[in-house]
C-alpha cells in the first residue's frame, strides 16, 4: 500500500532476528511510541536478554526505529552505526510539495 496524506501512522513492536535459526516475530500493532513502549515491558519482563525494535510506519514505509538493547537497557533512535539490519528499508517520510 503507498502512503497517503490520511495514511495512519502506526507503531509496530518487533522482536527482530538474534539468531541464524530466528525469524523476526511481531508482537503487536499499537496507535503510539508510548502505548507500543509500555506493551514492551511486559515482553522484557517475561524475555530478558532479548532487543526488541518499536518500527514507526506509515503505509508500508519505516519512519523511524527506536531499539531496546538488553545490554544498556535503554531505548535508542536506530541509525546506521547502532543497528544490525538492513538500512535501505528505512528511509525518512517527506510529505508530497504542494
Amino acid at each position: 500500500m503507498s502512503v497517503t496524506k490520511h495514511s495512519h501512522r502506526a507503531w509496530i513492536l518487533v522482536d527482530p532476528v538474534q539468531d541464524y535459526e530466528e525469524s523476526l516475530e511481531i508482537l503487536g500493532v499499537y496507535g503510539s511510541d508510548r502505548a507500543a513502549r509500555y506493551a514492551a515491558r511486559a515482553y522484557i519482563r517475561n524475555q530478558p536478554g532479548r532487543d526488541l525494535e518499536a518500527r514507526e510506519m506509515r503505509g508500508k514505509d519505516v519512519l523511524r526505529v527506536w531499539v531496546w538493547r538488553w545490554s544498556t537497557r535503554r531505548w535508542s533512535l536506530c541509525d546506521e552505526k547502532t543497528c544490525y539490519h538492513n538500512h535501505a528499508e528505512v528511509e525518512v517520510w517527506q510529505p508530497a510539495a504542494g
